[in-house]
């Protein structure tokens, strides 16, 4: 693969096939705070103060997307910050991120208190 050129055009269309995830995260959550390199695989998501971690990863999820908790990245002892990892690179095409991500949009501009009443 390599003497033939076919490990540097596998790498290309990865590195083109991230940066036009990372494009739609930016065009889908782009009023949210978001950490991410164009280069990057995933994306850190800081949740509006509205919402508390373990009800946004639990209100994520039960809308089919899988998110995961800022609390499984810190080391103990250290304060967790109010965000989620996204894995762009999970979904199958660039359709279904769409798809996820429209729903975290949405999402994230909910009330957790008046529009999930517990």
């Amino acid at each position: 693969m390599i003497q033939q050129g076919d490990a540097d055009r596998i790498l290309q269309q990865i590195r083109h096939d991230i940066a036009a995830r990372q494009r739609l995260v930016t065009h889908y959550l782009a009023e949210f705070t978001i950490a991410h390199d164009n280069a990057s695989f995933h994306v850190w998501l800081t949740l509006p103060e509205h919402w508390r971690l373990s009800d946004f990863v639990s209100a994520a999820e039960d809308a089919k997307v899988t998110v995961k908790s800022a609390e499984l990245f810190t080391p103990p002892g250290c304060t967790t910050p109010p965000a989620v990892r996204l894995a762009i690179s999970a979904p199958v095409n660039h359709q279904q991120l769409e798809q996820g991500l429209q729903i975290l949009s949405d999402l994230l501009r909910t009330d957790p208190i008046s529009d999930f009443p517990l």
